[in-house]
């Protein structure tokens, strides 16, 4: 009986120890969606948003990530085109709701720049919502909104804010 009781202990201990080192890792990805920039006095608000992450899954509910975005080009009434991009990091929550789908809730920190004469920038909080549907251990396929604030004030002293619509790939080692 004590034989039993020992091997099933240790079986249990590393059944759940692989299970649990498949929730850690590294990940790589990219995105392409809409961003749209809200700032009064902008004739071109949307753009084609296409970025990179990449990060670590700590645990199956929690990751950190980094990310480097190009957001496109607005147009100011009356002015040339400007880019904005976007470079920051995220603390990811990430809630299982299958072994397929996981909820995702990002809130990190985020240096945004409009290329302008002079060019501005803005350091600020993002945040962000999605899904991930893991076709398996490896491969994952995201949708999400991201939000930021960016660089520059109207005349109302008011910050431009951009949110970006995605769906993106991510793969994990």
């Amino acid at each position: 009986m004590k034989k039993l009781s020992i091997a099933v202990l240790l079986s249990t201990a590393v059944i759940s120890s692989a299970a649990f080192a498949s929730d850690q890792g590294f990940y790589v990805g990219g995105n392409v969606g809409q961003a749209s920039t809200n700032f009064t006095g902008l004739t071109s608000k949307t753009a084609t948003a296409v970025s990179v992450l990449g990060g670590y899954q700590i645990n199956k509910n929690f990751a950190v990530e980094a990310q480097y975005g190009d957001f496109g080009s607005i147009t100011p009434n009356g002015g040339t085109s400007a880019k904005i991009t976007e470079y920051g990091v995220s603390a990811v929550g990430m809630l299982p709701f299958s072994d397929q789908w996981t909820g995702l809730v990002k809130l990190g920190y985020a240096n945004t720049s409009i290329a302008t004469n002079p060019n501005t920038s803005n350091n600020s909080v993002s945040y962000g919502l999605g899904v991930q549907y893991n076709v398996n251990q490896q491969l994952g396929v995201r949708a999400g909104y991201d939000a930021y604030k960016v660089g520059g004030t109207n005349t109302n002293n008011t910050t431009a804010t951009t949110g970006v619509a995605s769906v993106g790939v991510v793969y994990k080692f």
